[in-house]
């Protein structure tokens, strides 16, 4: 099973992306939720998460300064990031971080996050395969 941190600075958000999905049917469950970003380094830290869906503006630590600070000591984490602002810098920024995907949470709803969960478990399998030493 795949494990899930959701990590947003709304509450209303964060009840909405852990029951917007069937998280066991996609083979999820949601290991837990940060309500800023520096919560969620430590939970990142704590918990081993497959996929963080993640909110760029959060205090203590910005989306994108956690998907940074994550990059390079946890190469096999999925970022999926959620944002109220259409900001063709914030998504470039997200994918130069190697973000699977940028969602408007306007737009949210339960396809296209399942959709983009699919995505990250693919991308997940992809860097477990990458970053993991070849058994002998």
């Amino acid at each position: 099973m795949y494990r899930v941190l959701l990590a947003d600075d709304e509450p209303i958000i964060l009840s909405g992306l852990q029951s917007m999905l069937n998280w066991e049917r996609l083979d999820c469950t949601v290991c837990g939720a940060a309500r800023n970003g520096q919560q969620a380094l430590e939970l990142v830290e704590a918990r081993r998460p497959d996929i963080v869906v993640c909110d760029i503006n959060m205090p203590r630590l910005t989306g994108l300064e956690l998907l940074e600070a994550c990059a390079q000591r946890y190469p096999e984490l999925v970022f999926i990031m959620l944002t109220n602002h259409q900001d063709f810098h914030m998504a470039q920024q997200s994918l130069r971080g190697r973000a699977v995907d940028y969602l408007l949470k306007i737009e949210l709803d339960e396809e296209k996050l399942e959709r983009s969960i699919h995505t990250a478990i693919d991308e997940r399998e992809k860097r477990l395969r990458l970053f993991q030493p070849a058994a002998a």
